[in-house]
Formats: C-alpha cells, structure tokens, sequence
C-alpha cells in the first residue's frame, strides 16, 4: 500500500508527527502511535478503526528495529480500538508467523470483544505468544518496566 497514493488510501491515514522513539499517524476515524526503545520493546497505541495502513507502518517499524536489536516484545494497546480491517489481521499475523523466533513477546490491552476474538485468533496462529490484560494498570506496569512512555498524547479521531 502507498499511503501517499489517495487511492491506495481513502482514509488519509498520514504520518503526523515523529521524534526518535515514536511516530503518530491519523487518518478518516482512526489513529495509530507507535513508541519504541533501543533495546526492542514496541508499543502501539491505535484508536478508532485499523485498516491495512496500520499494519503497514508497524511492519515497517518491525523490522527497523530487528536491525537494531536481534528480540522485539510488543506491546498492544488496542484499548480504544473499535473495529479492523482483515488486511489489519491477516498481514501482522503473517508477520509474526514469519519473524516468530524474532518476536520474544507479545501483551495486550483491549476491552473490545470482537478486537478480543480477533486477538485469540492471532494467538492461535502464532503459537500462543500472546499475553492478554484485561486491566489497563497491568499492561501499563509492562510498559512502565521496558521504557516505554505512559499516557503519551493521542490525536483526536
């Protein structure tokens, strides 16, 4: 997908704002953060709905970091998270089937039961690797504990 062509992307899904560690994207109904450390830990923060694009600009970060450091632990925050496309599923799944010895661990926040659903699915296709958190205070202690900022601000939707 070419988040620069308008047909590629309807949603004007677009980098708004980047530093060192991180990247902001918003578009049409859906926002997505991604934060990251030099010693692989990764979050992403998405809010709305989650398209293709998503995905594309988490892989891209994927593997930037495998360039830097040989383990990533992920961290899921799809707490506002409303809603995904298949494309959204379909290729982070493929991703981490295909990168799985490089993926040390997997958490999630999310209190959507479709986003839920589509999470054990994942879970089952990668082997187990997820760790879910029903309480936010959980998953943000993980984050807190790999360096990764808390409560970073968000753009509306």
């Amino acid at each position: 997908m070419d988040l620069t062509d308008p047909a590629q992307n309807p949603t004007n899904f677009r980098s708004i704002e980047k530093g060192s560690t991180f990247e902001v994207y918003q578009g049409t109904g859906r926002a997505n953060r991604l934060d990251w450390t030099r010693e692989g830990a990764f979050r992403t923060i998405i809010i709305g709905h989650a398209g293709g694009e998503s995905a594309e600009v988490m892989i891209r970060r994927f593997e930037a970091m495998l360039r830097i450091s040989p383990r990533i632990t992920a961290l899921y925050d799809v707490w506002d998270l409303t809603g995904y496309d298949s494309e959204f599923r379909i290729e982070l799944t493929k991703w981490g089937m295909k990168n799985r010895a490089s993926v040390l661990a997997l958490h999630s926040v999310a209190r959507s039961k479709l986003v839920n659903m589509g999470l054990s699915v994942a879970n089952l296709a990668m082997g187990g690797i997820f760790t879910p958190h029903g309480k936010r205070a959980d998953f943000d202690a993980i984050a807190k504990r790999l360096g990764l900022p808390l409560n970073p601000t968000m753009p509306a939707v």
